[in-house]
């Protein structure tokens, strides 16, 4: 019944933006949007996005109905997925209107797009995104320094490092029980890995893929067979490059605490060569007088 009801608003939705008038129509759609029937949210989303983009003066609309405050509502975990996407196109839609953006934040833009095709769960569309992002990364400069960054190195960590179990409570048992989150496909994973080896040979030195390092080494070990031979590649670019992974908080620590030793030893011993010259001045001085009596 749901799904029916779903499906008949997805199709007015559609129906109606042969209407500029019905598309844009935004205090009623920002009525709709903070409505309690949820069935009116999926279809007002869809002709907001169809609004903004055909006209960008509809940007001063959506302004004075604080659009902005009532799509973040629907931005939580809990919402549906297909909401949540349609939100996010709708603000990613208003950040490039009235805006000059330098070509790294463009580039980042572009490369992060084609990430979220890569994370897509159609292995067509996410090999087709792998495929782009790579190519673009070979001729374009900005892309290639716009990926190389913590942000893209953490996404592609997360990844790959399957998801332990968790536990929930259900609302309608008061029992708990457990639940273990989907890992990512392999497709998915080898095209980021992919994403990386491209960075790695095209990019001199690029020190933040060595926090990759340990990830890789385990996929080595104990991955797939089409991600043990990326994570071999890509590591041995690395190893080429003379990039190492970076060292643990513990290690640091000992580090630090080897330093201060040494740094203490050096001192006792400074302070006991004073003391020896000093007791050698005297022993001097004395035999000095000794004679002079």
């Amino acid at each position: 019944m749901e799904e029916s009801s779903e499906r008949t608003n997805r199709n007015s939705a559609i129906a109606s933006a042969t209407s500029i008038e019905g598309i844009a129509n935004i205090p009623q759609l920002s009525n709709d949007l903070r409505s309690t029937n949820v069935d009116l949210h999926y279809p007002a989303l869809q002709r907001l996005l169809i609004a903004v983009a055909m006209d960008p003066q509809n940007i001063q609309i959506v302004k004075q109905q604080d659009i902005i405050g009532i799509l973040s509502n629907f931005l939580v975990s809990e919402v549906r997925p297909e909401i949540q996407e349609l939100s996010n196109a709708i603000i990613g839609m208003l950040g490039v209107h009235g805006r000059h953006r330098r070509k790294h934040s463009r580039a980042s833009a572009s490369g992060l797009a084609l990430v979220q095709i890569i994370l897509n769960s159609d292995e067509i569309l996410s090999r087709q995104g792998t495929e782009a992002l790579c190519k673009l990364i070979v001729v374009d400069e900005q892309i290639r320094d716009a990926m190389l960054s913590k942000r893209f190195v953490d996404l592609v960590l997360e990844t790959l490092t399957d998801q332990k179990s968790i536990k929930k409570q259900t609302s309608s048992s008061e029992q708990e029980q457990e639940q273990e989150e989907e890992s990512e496909p392999i497709f998915v994973k080898v095209g980021l890995l992919t994403v990386v080896q491209k960075l790695a040979e095209e990019i001199e030195n690029p020190i933040i893929l060595g926090d990759l390092i340990p990830i890789l080494e385990e996929i080595k070990k104990n991955g797939e067979k089409e991600m043990i031979k990326k994570a071999r590649t890509i590591l041995g670019s690395l190893q080429q490059q003379g990039i190492t992974a970076p060292q643990s908080n513990e290690s640091n620590e000992n580090d630090e605490k080897i330093r201060q030793l040494e740094e203490t030893n050096r001192r006792q011993e400074e302070t006991i060569r004073k003391l020896d010259e000093e007791k050698e001045r005297e022993k001097i001085e004395k035999d000095e007088n000794r004679k002079k009596i």
